[in-house]
């Protein structure tokens, strides 16, 4: 409310009652202008108040589950493996790798703040979705208090329901709870925030002050997400629709403003073309198998879906498998229902702009990724997340419109009508909770994909690559070969059923699958990376390189390629190139633990040892849990400082535990000092590789060493079962057992 200065001859009229009340002391507020509180107007900014912390207690309640979700999916390579985020000055080292530079710098704010300590993200994540809560709160009230008829408390009331239904509502979880999806809710923050400065700039004394932060706003978020590219058009729409009487009054009143907000349009087209690759690695514009026509033929029926998830939030999925609709007889029943959606608003511009604002903003929003622009994923949740506020928004007053018209007291329907609300905010609220329960783990993720999609190929291979890595390999191959009996023909499904094969040492099996693979694709990343992989592991380091450099060609920010392709080159015996390679990383990324590692191994090659062991300890410091640089550090310092080269090798084992070659290299060196230690090792590294003569027979010599030679005895006849000409196997096992026939015992060394 708004108040003037106080003089002998000014009243101020009293809402409840309609008298006047006269101050008699005029002096005593004669300078400020103070606020003068009515009962109807401390009811009202009572409602306020609590209906912002209702809404903020909801969402913290609904989303307090979240805050142990562990990284998943695109969070690794975007923020675990994304070293240009561990640098806050300047913004660009943060900003470089990514066509969304700011969402993206709001990482490394995370990081500095708190490194990896994941609750942090879900902090700031669940922040930015309750901070948009309350701007569409603001927007939606003082949008209905606009209206000269519209009472205060039930503009309050309708934010509210509005609000808390939104924050609410588990179809928003994919953009809140998935740590990277934070660049749809920071752009759906500052979508409504140009919005809402955009009203308020109509209703304040400081209007230019808030057209300022409406600009800023809109520009912030032009460097979020390319969805931002219609908010210009939106402000426009909502400005001839609720503000202004005419075009004219617009262009002749706010041009300037308009000229700023078109200008922030400039800030998207940098983001785009500041970082194109993921436009040209076919995720965007060229994909193939999908035309501008198939593409917008086939958001028809996945507009419904989100339609459906909207009013009954059920069968929620990470990654859906949409078809792509080759004619519109593929889309029948959907097509038409989405054409007279669209056709409805766009008629009622004329007759009803206010209502056909609500539809045509809907469509609008979701125009960049649903409509004539092709790209990679047909459907994603999270791409809901602004157009669900418009949903229910429409649904909320159109019931509001339907409930008026009851034959019932005003009181008796505004009560229903809240209590019908409130329990369906609460309702949604407990089905938010479940579904965030799903994000806990990637095998709980996949494995609810897989039970909502089960002729889903891509869900089986994630599905697989989860069990693979958690070395639980008859899981894994199980999910491979689900994937491959749907579709035989997905190179996916052939590469990453190939790399478990690699892992399981099965290299004529993996060739088999590999083959297949890059003759389905080509230019298959995992393909050819694994390749890469299988040409190492036999030995054929030559043919390594070439595949390791094609996949850093088309992966160049993958540290572990890189890695594996210094790795490659040194065993090929070419150290300058090794060393090049990694001086090149280093001078790229100097906060690279990796990278330093790698020059450290490459280093040693040459006799460098003194600089080697400075890059290990470097890459040490920077990242404590990088298995393969305190290796390497353990090697350099053997000779010097035993002790210590094994308490490094056993803490990259700790971290390692399924690395065959860490404790083959442990139990090497505990095999002089501490031999009964070092056969735990040995039997570690047998229980991932059974059949490795090299560890078998290293196990069977040293249970000898240690005076227990029958022990030993199996280990060596497997050994000469797998290489029966080899004369020194042969030598050690009739060594040991005429040790075993004569009952002799030596003493452990």
């Amino acid at each position: 409310m708004r108040c003037h200065l106080i003089s002998p001859a000014i009243a101020f009229r009293r809402a409840n009652d309609g008298r006047s009340r006269i101050y008699p002391n005029p002096n005593l507020f004669s300078v400020w202008r103070l606020p003068i509180l009515t009962e109807p107007l401390r009811r009202s900014t009572f409602l306020f108040l609590s209906s912002i912390a209702t809404i903020v207690a909801a969402g913290l309640v609904a989303y307090s589950n979240t805050f142990q979700v562990p990284f998943l999916f695109d969070d690794i390579p975007r923020i675990l493996d994304e070293t240009a985020i561990r640098q806050l000055w300047p913004p660009t080292v943060a900003m470089r790798n990514t066509n969304r530079p700011f969402a993206h710098y709001t990482f490394a704010i995370n990081y500095a703040v708190n490194g990896y300590h994941v609750w942090g993200y879900h902090a700031i994540n669940l922040g930015i979705h309750l901070a948009a809560s309350l701007v569409l709160f603001g927007i939606v009230r003082r949008t209905l208090q606009s209206n000269a008829s519209m009472d205060r408390r039930f503009a309050i009331w309708a934010a509210f329901v509005i609000s808390i239904l939104w924050a609410l509502h588990p179809l928003n979880t994919q953009a809140v709870t998935y740590i990277v999806q934070r660049l749809e809710s920071l752009m759906g923050l500052a979508y409504l925030t140009t919005l809402y400065c955009f009203i308020r700039s109509q209703q304040s004394r400081i209007g230019w002050l808030w057209s300022v932060l409406s600009i800023l706003a809109c520009g912030f978020g032009m460097g979020c997400k390319e969805v931002m590219v219609t908010a210009p058009i939106v402000v426009l729409w909502y400005d001839r629709a609720y503000v202004a009487k005419s075009w004219q009054e617009i262009f002749s009143k706010r041009s300037p403003y308009y000229f700023g907000l078109t200008l922030t349009w400039g800030i998207l087209a940098w983001s785009m073309l500041h970082h194109s690759e993921d436009y040209n690695n076919g995720s965007l514009i060229n994909v193939p198998g999908l035309t501008s026509w198939t593409y917008l033929l086939s958001q028809s029926s996945v507009i419904v879906h989100y339609l459906g998830l909207a009013f009954w939030p059920s069968g929620q999925c990470v990654y859906h498998a949409w078809p792509v609709a080759r004619s519109v007889a593929d889309v029948w029943p959907q097509l038409p229902f989405v054409t007279l959606i669209l056709a409805a608003s766009l008629w009622g511009i004329f007759r009803y702009p206010k209502v056909s604002f609500l539809g045509c903003s809907f469509f609008l929003i979701l125009a960049p990724t649903s409509s004539i622009v092709p790209i990679k994923d047909l459907v994603f949740e999270h791409r809901m997340y602004l157009p669900l506020s418009i949903v229910i928004t429409s649904v909320v007053m159109g019931a509001y419109q339907l409930l008026s018209r009851l034959p019932f007291k005003p009181r008796l329907k505004n009560q229903v009508g809240l209590s019908i609300a409130l329990l369906i905010a609460f309702l949604l609220g407990v089905t938010t909770w479940e579904r965030n329960k799903v994000y806990q783990s990637e095998v709980s993720v996949w494995t609810d994909a897989v039970a909502k999609s089960p002729r889903n190929t891509t869900v089986w291979i994630g599905l697989g690559g989860i069990y693979s890595k958690m070395n639980r390999f008859d899981e894994a191959r199980e999910c491979f070969l689900n994937a491959l009996e749907i579709e035989p023909d997905n190179s996916k499904a052939n590469s990453n059923y190939a790399g478990m094969l690699i892992d399981l040492r099965e290299y004529d099996l993996a060739r088999h699958y590999l083959d297949r693979a890059l003759s389905l694709d080509p230019k298959d990343a995992d393909a050819i990376s694994n390749m890469g992989h299988l040409l190492f592991d036999t030995g054929n380091y030559e043919k390594a390189v070439l595949y390791y450099q094609a996949a850093t060609h088309n992966d160049p920010n993958n540290e572990e390629l890189q890695s594996s392709l210094v790795a490659s080159l040194i065993q090929d015996g070419r150290l300058d190139e090794a060393i090049s390679l990694c001086e090149e990383q280093v001078q790229l990324r100097p906060d690279s633990a990796r990278a330093h590692a790698d020059l450290g191994a490459s280093l040693a090659g040459i006799g460098r040892v003194a600089e080697a062991i400075d890059h290990c300890e470097t890459a040490i410091q920077l990242d404590n849990q990088l298995a393969r640089a305190h290796v390497t550090l353990a090697m350099l310092i053997v000779e010097r400082n035993l002790d210590d080269a094994i308490l490094h090798m056993e803490f990259a084992c700790s971290l390692e535990t399924n690395s065959v070659e860490y404790h083959r290299l442990l139990a090497n060196l505990l095999s002089e000092s501490r031999p009964r230690d070092a056969i735990q090792y040995y039997q570690k590294a047998l229980a991932l590789s059974p059949d490795d003569v090299d560890l078998l027979l290293r196990t069977g010599m040293i249970w000898d060493a240690c005076g227990e030679p029958a022990k030993g005895l199996p280990f060596l006849e497997r050994v000469t079962e797998l290489l029966p000409n080899w004369a020194e196997a042969k030598q050690a096992l009739e060594s040991i057992r005429q040790s075993v026939h004569r009952g002799t015992r030596r003493l452990p060394n």
